[in-house]
């Protein structure tokens, strides 16, 4: 690893790509997980994938197995999906309009909450309390979770600097767009969804989003209405990058208005970021 990292430093010199093992090499990735992911905010999933109280979600990232739950509250948690007892995986497919959370092993049930709910026969046969065991003790491990603009954000190891400083940078550039607090006015579309399988490591994949410079070459016929010489890239030095564009027309394909923030300046109606 240590002649990598040299290699990544050297990257940085000039204008050099990184090196070939930072997307090929099963232990670089590894350390990715632990000193990268597991140490920040990232985005895990939507809130929308669980629209109502009692929708739970399963989503596998980065090796982990996790729970996206919306509770009685209205609230969104990410648990671990593991159960305290025996460490069996809790579940395996979405569920709507649960009250508990069942482990399909000894049938320890949960509350949306995380709290431990139900120990059948735990101090014995028809015996489902024991003067010894603390329920309060085995809740759900939870993940520190925050939503923004409908993404769900989680910090697994719960020790990143806090979820306000993390998103302050981007949230003050895209407030141009939807006014100062706009994004306590936003509403996620429910329609608007897309999912896209791609098989390569997870740099190529934003790397490649975050160019327009293959736009002529790859999607000439998307060129021809939003070319190359109307994007921009931004980014901010600790946290985000990003691609925008001065040519976005979302009514050439449907013919008819998609509606906007109030807030969004009419000057702006034709950037995206």
């Amino acid at each position: 690893m240590n002649g990598l990292f040299e290699a990544i430093q050297a990257s940085q010199s000039g204008n050099h790509g990184l090196p070939n093992g930072v997307y090929t090499e099963a232990r670089f990735f590894k350390w990715e997980k632990s000193r990268f992911f597991a140490r920040r905010w990232f985005g895990l999933a939507f809130a929308a994938d669980v629209p109502s109280p009692g929708d739970l979600k399963r989503v596998d990232i980065l090796g982990m197995s996790v729970i996206l739950a919306r509770d009685e509250q209205n609230n969104i948690r990410v648990y671990q999906n593991v159960c305290r007892h025996r460490g069996r995986r809790l579940m395996d497919k979405p569920c709507d309009h649960a009250k508990l959370i069942r482990c399909p092993y000894h049938a320890w049930t949960y509350r949306l909450d995380g709290a431990l709910n139900g120990t059948p026969h735990i101090g014995g046969a028809g015996v489902h309390k024991d003067a010894e065991f603390d329920p309060e003790n085995y809740s759900l491990y939870e993940i520190p979770s925050r939503v923004w603009m409908d993404i769900v954000f989680i910090n697994p190891d719960g020790n990143a600097e806090s979820f306000e400083d993390f998103i302050a940078p981007v949230a003050k550039r895209l407030s141009r767009l939807w006014g100062e607090d706009g994004a306590g006015h936003y509403q996620p579309a429910a329609d608007g969804m897309m999912e896209m399988e791609v098989a390569s490591n997870w740099k190529l994949a934003l790397e490649n989003y975050l160019e327009a410079y293959h736009l002529p070459i790859v999607h000439p016929g998307l060129n021809s209405y939003s070319p190359l010489g109307k994007h921009y890239q931004y980014y901010d030095a600790k946290n985000f990058a990003g691609q925008g564009v001065t040519a976005y027309n979302p009514n050439i394909s449907i013919g008819v208005p998609m509606p906007v923030l109030t807030q969004w300046p009419q000057e702006l109606h034709q950037t995206a970021e």
